[in-house]
């Protein structure tokens, strides 16, 4: 009798499907796959090209952080057409900020026999004393951090013509680091004592300074080095690399830093996101408990025995939507103390309703407090 029933059962299902149109049932399923976008998540860095052909932009970075929450999201609209609400890239990027002024606004002079006649009757310098009153003169007005490339003749057994780099402290001039001839001897350049490029040179100054200069000295993060070296390029030619002490090393400094964003997708377009995605773990089921053990002594027990939830209203230890906030709060308490207002996060965890599976909140910080993200 059972198998008759299920016989019966499977004739009117199929009845059933003859009476709707094969392109009506498609139809139906596609709709239902469109209704359930994909959620994708994804770390990248911009290269190049993102820049200059997908933006169409003149330089491959942003002008300003606004630029990037404009752009960012035509570039990954682009990349993931078919990702949807609840995907998250994090974005990294290369920002246009200028932290020295002189990199590329460096004033450069050459003495005239004028020049030398308060100091001296010999048309040259034979101490940097001279030199620095010089340049002091000459330059009253100058602003902190400004460089000088100056070439001048000095007597030191004979006259030679130098050039060399100065740099204003806010209160007096002082010699910037120059490459020595034996330094370029040991960065294989001594033949003619000058790099064959500037990329060239500011990738072996770097590995010089951090190899063998300045650690006699105590050094601050921040601390910026000017180091004026020769480069030819048909004819010898004179140039600054700046260089920045962050984390224990001495590093590159340009006009370009990177800079990280994350990006959400809200179901109609990528926008900047500051959600943290989080999965809890049994000690963050033991941390609830016991801080709930009090107030919901079988709910608590039961979540630090089994690390879940038991979602089976009804049952003695039910956690009710208001139970899984209240023990939110005590953990995003704990582990994110000092999160700002609007900080959001996705948090998931393991439930019970008869058989195990899991559970998404998405949260949101507001006047203190942790509350259930109505824009979720």
């Amino acid at each position: 009798m059972k198998n008759i029933s299920l016989l019966a059962g499977l004739f009117f299902s199929l009845f059933i499907l003859s009476c709707e149109p094969v392109e009506d049932i498609e139809n139906e399923i596609n709709a239902q796959l469109d209704s359930e976008p994909v959620v994708g998540a994804v770390e990248y860095t911009l290269v190049e090209e993102d820049y200059t052909d997908v933006l169409d932009l003149r330089f491959p970075n942003f002008s300003n952080t606004d630029q990037a929450k404009e752009l960012v999201p035509v570039l990954l609209s682009d990349m993931f057409p078919f990702w949807g609400k609840g995907s998250q890239a994090l974005i990294t990027y290369d920002l246009y900020s200028p932290v020295l002024r002189v990199r590329d606004n460096t004033t450069r002079y050459r003495l005239t026999s004028e020049d030398y006649e308060p100091y001296s009757r010999y048309g040259n310098f034979d101490n940097y004393a001279d030199i620095k009153d010089f340049l002091s003169n000459k330059y009253p007005n100058a602003e902190e951090d400004e460089l000088v490339l100056l070439t001048f003749k000095f007597y030191d057994g004979s006259v030679n013509t130098w050039t060399e780099g100065f740099i204003f402290d806010g209160s007096k001039w002082n010699e910037t680091m120059r490459v020595t001839d034996a330094q370029y001897e040991e960065m294989g350049h001594g033949r003619f004592n000058n790099f064959n490029s500037q990329d060239q040179a500011e990738t072996k100054l770097q590995i010089l300074l951090n190899n063998t200069v300045f650690y006699d000295e105590e050094i601050v993060d921040g601390t910026v080095k000017h180091v004026l070296y020769k480069y030819y390029d048909g004819s010898v030619n004179y140039q600054f690399a700046n260089y920045i002490f962050k984390d224990n090393m001495w590093t590159l400094l340009t006009n370009v830093v990177p800079e990280t964003l994350q990006f959400g997708n809200n179901g109609e377009t990528w926008v900047p996101d500051n959600t943290i995605k989080y999965e809890l773990t049994a000690g963050d089921f033991s941390i609830i408990a016991d801080a709930l053990a009090g107030k919901y002594p079988e709910p608590a027990g039961s979540a630090g025995n089994y690390a879940n939830f038991d979602r089976r209203e009804g049952r003695s230890a039910y956690w009710s939507e208001d139970m899984i906030l209240e023990a939110m709060n005590i953990l995003l308490e704990s582990k994110v103390p000092d999160a700002e207002n609007g900080q959001k996060f996705v948090v998931t965890y393991a439930v019970y309703t008869g058989t195990s599976g899991t559970e998404t909140v998405y949260l949101i910080k507001e006047e203190g407090s942790w509350i259930y993200n109505p824009d979720a």
